[in-house]
């Protein structure tokens, strides 16, 4: 008996100390995590109402609030939200925030706001509607795509569109905007845009606003991206092999692209899409023979922004497309019989003679060329140089009508630009006035010769509509005016286009001062340079600056004369101009009709078959740029 309690004492020790029976304790519970700021917004003043900013469409958290005044509890503030009373003036308002989810520890934040100020609620002067979205001033509507972009795409800017104005405080002393990325800050600043980048896809992005105004009244308000952000399609640069000869197959192969993308292809003969060449393959023919040939690879993804790509180009080593025949297509297209117009004259004192002479027969010169479309009825053209800014005054005042269309006055225009600006309108008796301020001698370049032809363009264009806002095209007015102004004033004396190439880098240069970049890292260029039809659409729908408009207005103008020449390119200018719509969306109809009758294909695929002219051009600009004196 003894030894048999023994063995049971024995057998019970090696029980106890036996890990495989080892008592184990429960799983902690994970942690709550968030994708949204946790903040408090609204107004701060007596009446005013603060809400809780937190990720509230995650149904798997449950949210309990106690409000808080300077660290004391407010009793029956539990809600999501809370309207201020006098009792909490000169008290800082925060919000103990918890949030909970079945298996995890409850996460329990203080959200900290602002001191409520002795203010009174500001009466609102206005609103604005977004999509469906109204906004009372002062206040935001949700992030969205910019109208650069249209949906969230990653190297795009997307905004907040706040109005802190219309309201009868005025304007506010400070305002400031920070961006959030899954509840983190990324950027902060006064701008109301954020420029998404590749981290950005996929993510909840969110925009915070905040406004003072000098009475001590204090508004924030927190919103989020409203669309989802694509990510980037992987691509790589098509490769085209086979024999160039007729007869021979040419294949394009796509090593590198998304293996789950779709793709699809366009053939290209010098710069110009090959109707029907919409395959893997191309079978050359005898009209290939000697030109350019290449192909463009477009992929598309659910989930993924649409993207492509263009080979290199066979057949041809130049690479190079003629872009002078578009510029000499202008000019050979001047009457040989000039003709005078109805225009009336008037020139400072200052104005040398060689001066005036050289601009009277530049804007002769536009006359005559577009005498098809436009005949000049009292028109008034007025030069000056720097120097006149009184005698200017003088003659603007003289004249009822003409300061409604000059803003900030002649002073202000010399004062902010020296000289070599220009300014056309149609004056209160709907006469054509255009008024320049030129440079004398040696202070005047060859670039200056498109002034004149330029707002002669223009002419053409106000003859067409007096309001010449044309959102569905933004860069048709500038870039039209711009492009015949280089063809009629620089191009007609340089034809190996050297200062039209130059001019055109310049506005290039602009893209990046106004986007954040180092001044000519040619940003706007390495755009077009991708060939990227989904960039190039964003391109040719934003408005940008005038710069851009001028830009690729110009490019576009310098490929439609080209392929189909200025009597198409005129008359789809004038039919669309004459056209009448209501919305934003029946002026995107009626352009893509009136295109599509003009040019035999729809307008939303001129982004893929420009592309290769469009890069090919990059490259020239950048090579003008470099080597301009």
């Amino acid at each position: 008996m003894r030894k048999l309690a023994l063995a049971l004492v024995a057998l019970l020790i090696a029980s106890v100390a036996s890990p495989a029976q080892a008592v184990t304790s429960a799983p902690a519970p994970s942690t709550i995590a968030v994708d949204s700021p946790l903040l408090v917004a609204g107004a701060y003043v007596p009446g005013g109402t603060l809400r809780a900013i937190y990720p509230k469409e995650n149904l798997s958290l449950s949210a309990s609030f106690q409000w808080i005044a300077s660290g004391v509890e407010i009793s029956g503030a539990t809600s999501e939200s809370i309207v201020l009373t006098n009792e909490q003036l000169g008290k800082k308002i925060s919000v103990r925030l918890t949030l909970a989810k079945a298996g995890s520890s409850n996460k329990i934040v203080t959200l900290t706001g602002l001191t409520v100020a002795n203010a009174p609620l500001p009466t609102s002067n206005g609103s604005m509607t977004y999509y469906g979205e109204n906004m009372i001033s002062p206040g935001c509507i949700s992030p969205h795509a910019g109208a650069d972009s249209g949906t969230p795409t990653v190297d795009w800017k997307i905004w907040m569109p706040c109005d802190p104005w219309n309201n009868s405080f005025g304007g506010p002393l400070t305002s400031e905007y920070v961006w959030y990325r899954n509840g983190v800050p990324i950027s902060t600043s006064i701008s109301n845009t954020y420029k998404l980048t590749s981290a950005d896809a996929g993510q909840s992005i969110w925009g915070s606003f905040k406004a003072t105004w000098s009475n001590g009244y204090v508004f924030t308000e927190t919103k989020k991206l409203v669309d989802a952000i694509p990510a980037l399609l992987k691509t790589a640069t098509p490769v085209i092999s086979g024999s160039v000869k007729v007869g021979s197959k040419l294949t394009v192969k796509t090593t590198g692209w998304d293996s789950s993308a779709t793709l699809s292809y366009q053939w290209f003969r010098d710069f110009y899409p090959i109707i029907d060449a919409t395959t893997s393959t191309y079978t050359l023919t005898s009209n290939d023979m000697g030109k350019a040939i290449q192909v463009m690879v477009s992929g598309q993804r659910s989930g993924f922004t649409s993207a492509s790509a263009l080979s290199a180009s066979v057949g041809n080593a130049s690479n190079s497309p003629d872009v002078s025949s578009a510029y000499k297509k202008v000019n050979q297209e001047l009457p040989t019989v000039l003709s005078n117009f109805d225009i009336n004259y008037l020139s400072s004192v200052t104005v040398a003679n060689d001066s005036l002479a050289r601009e009277q027969a530049l804007v002769k010169r536009a006359a005559n060329f577009w005498a098809a479309n436009y005949t000049p009825n009292q028109v008034t053209v007025v030069y000056l140089t720097k120097d006149d800014s009184v005698w200017a005054e003088s003659v603007v005042s003289q004249h009822s009508g003409w300061s409604n269309h000059i803003p900030n006055g002649i002073t202000w225009w010399i004062n902010t630009y020296s000289c070599g600006f220009a300014l056309a309108f149609k004056d209160d008796q709907d006469k054509q006035v255009f008024i320049q301020c030129i440079k004398n001698g040696v202070d005047s370049t060859l670039a200056d010769r498109q002034v004149g032809p330029h707002e002669y363009t223009h002419w053409v264009q106000y003859d067409q509509a007096s309001n010449l806002f044309f959102s569905a095209v933004p860069w048709l007015v500038e870039g039209q005016a711009n492009f015949y102004g280089l063809a009629l004033g620089v191009a007609a004396v340089e034809p190996n286009l050297k200062t039209v190439n130059i001019s055109l880098a310049q506005q290039a240069t602009q893209f990046d001062i106004y986007n954040g970049y180092k001044f000519a890292d040619f940003k706007l260029l390495s755009l077009l340079k991708s060939a990227n039809t989904n960039t190039n659409a964003i391109l040719l729908r934003r408005s940008g600056t005038v710069w851009d408009q001028y830009l690729i207005g110009s490019l576009m103008s310098e490929w439609l004369v080209l392929n189909f020449g200025t009597a198409k390119y005129t008359s789809w200018m004038k039919s669309y101009f004459h056209s009448t719509w209501s919305t934003f969306d029946e002026q995107v109809l009626v352009n893509a009709r009136l295109f599509r009758v003009t040019f035999g294909f729809d307008y939303d695929k001129l982004p893929l078959y420009a592309a290769p002219y469009l890069a090919a051009r990059s490259d020239q600009l950048k090579t003008a740029w470099s080597s301009k004196k």
